[in-house]
Order: C-alpha cells, then structure tokens, then sequence
C-alpha cells in the first residue's frame, strides 16, 4: 500500500508539473506574440522615421536652392538698383550742368 500511495503522489506532482508547464507555454506563447508585435511596430516606425528623414533632406536640399537662388536675385537686384541710382545721378549732373550753363542737353546725353 505504501508503494501505491507513493506512485499515486509521484503521478499528482506529475500531472501538477505539466500542467505548469502547459501553463508556461501559453505564457511564453502569448509573450512570443507580444514581442513579435513590438518588433513590427519597430519596424514600422523605423520605416516612417526613415521616409520622414528622406523628406526633411529633399526639403534641407530644397530649402538650400531656394536660398541660392534668392542670393541671385538679391545680387541681381542690388546691381540693378545701383544702377537705377547712378543713372538718376547722372541725370541730375546734367541738369545742374544744364542749369549753370543755360544751354540744351539732348535727350540721348542723359542716356
């Protein structure tokens, strides 16, 4: 008797370990799941950071001709302009010189 009660122990703590075990498989199942969702909505993200990336660089690049092309036109500008003033200087030369002289300039001399 002895030895059948110490079988039907041995075969509790059997039927004990594995339902254990059945349990800590499902845990390390559902915890395999969560973790493969994490990696996903890692890569995920890496992926979005990466386009947002590229983007901010197109526009870094973008932002760059713009300012190139805005140094042009301001140089354009800026010599037009001192042009514009060196013309209405000369104009304004020859007609103190016309005034003092009291004679007629021709309109191809103010140009």
């Amino acid at each position: 008797m002895f030895a059948g009660q110490t079988a039907a122990r041995i075969l509790k703590c059997v039927v004990c370990a594995a339902g254990e075990l059945a349990r800590l498989a499902d845990t390390l199942s559902s915890e395999r799941s969560r973790l493969t969702d994490r990696d996903s909505s890692i890569k995920r993200l890496e992926s979005e950071l990466k386009r947002a990336q590229d983007k901010a660089e197109e526009q870094d690049k973008a932002l760059k001709s713009n300012q190139e092309g805005l140094r042009s036109v301001t140089a354009t500008l800026r010599s037009f302009l001192q042009r514009s003033i060196d013309v209405v200087h000369n104009i304004v030369r020859l007609f103190a010189l016309q005034s003092s002289n009291g004679s007629m300039i021709s309109s191809t001399k103010l140009l």
